[in-house]
């Protein structure tokens, strides 16, 4: 995937999308391990051999998580959210990597948006998967290969509209917790400043894991979206 660097009065929004001071995303339960809907999840590209990818619940300390182990081919977990981006504009989360010689590592967050006048049936931007649902724009929250990294925003060239925010990075950052919190709005903004982020709606919060010919993997656990 290339990317290219990103240099760097609101409408009363519709009333009809949910505002909750926080949202709990991820709430780790055993039925993350099979596919198609677990409760609000939906899961797509786990599979039984030694090389496919996995979801699997576990305790981690005490705590419960999701370890989301990279594999042959791409794993998405989803949960549609329909929440406006001014409402619950944080999102954050604590995640447990194991080191990766990759540019990213493979497993990252993924969130979906799109502004509210776009709703209605539309066509599917250029590069959606089509285990994603629909939405206009992409963001997705990777970690780096160096800590020197973090905070950079980048944009996707080529088909789809995809923005890309590394939240942390360096392998001497793996193999312990770590908490993150990112303003959706903030990167809303500068990714797309012709929009009123007033109107945009946060389409789904999920986890990806891109193809890996090693076995990275990570723990996630307390995804959450606030105010």
């Amino acid at each position: 995937m290339g990317l290219a660097l990103l240099l760097g009065a609101c409408a009363t929004p519709p009333p009809d999308l949910p505002t909750a001071a926080q949202l709990d995303i991820l709430i780790p339960e055993p039925e993350f391990g099979r596919l198609g809907r677990v409760n609000d999840w939906t899961i797509a590209g786990i599979g039984h051999g030694e090389r496919a990818p996995r979801l699997t619940a576990i305790q981690h300390g005490g705590e419960p998580a999701i370890r989301v182990s990279a594999g042959n081919n791409r794993l998405i977990a989803v949960r549609q959210i329909g929440a406006l981006l001014p409402a619950t504009p944080y999102l954050s989360w604590w995640w447990h990597l194991s080191p990766s010689s990759a540019e990213f590592h493979p497993v990252r967050l993924i969130v979906g948006l799109r502004t509210v006048e776009e709703r209605s049936p539309r066509k599917r931007p250029p590069a959606s998967d089509p285990a994603l649902p629909d939405h206009q724009r992409l963001l997705s929250f990777v970690f780096g290969a160096s800590a020197l990294q973090r905070g950079t925003l980048v944009r996707a060239e080529g088909p789809g509209d995809t923005g890309v925010y590394i939240v942390s990075g360096g392998g001497e950052n793996t193999g312990t917790w770590r908490t993150e919190a990112v303003d959706l709005e903030d990167l809303y903004r500068r990714l797309w400043p012709t929009d009123d982020p007033a109107w945009v709606e946060v389409v789904f919060i999920g986890i990806a894991a891109e193809p890996s010919v090693t076995k990275e993997a990570a723990d996630l656990r307390n995804i959450a979206l606030q105010r």
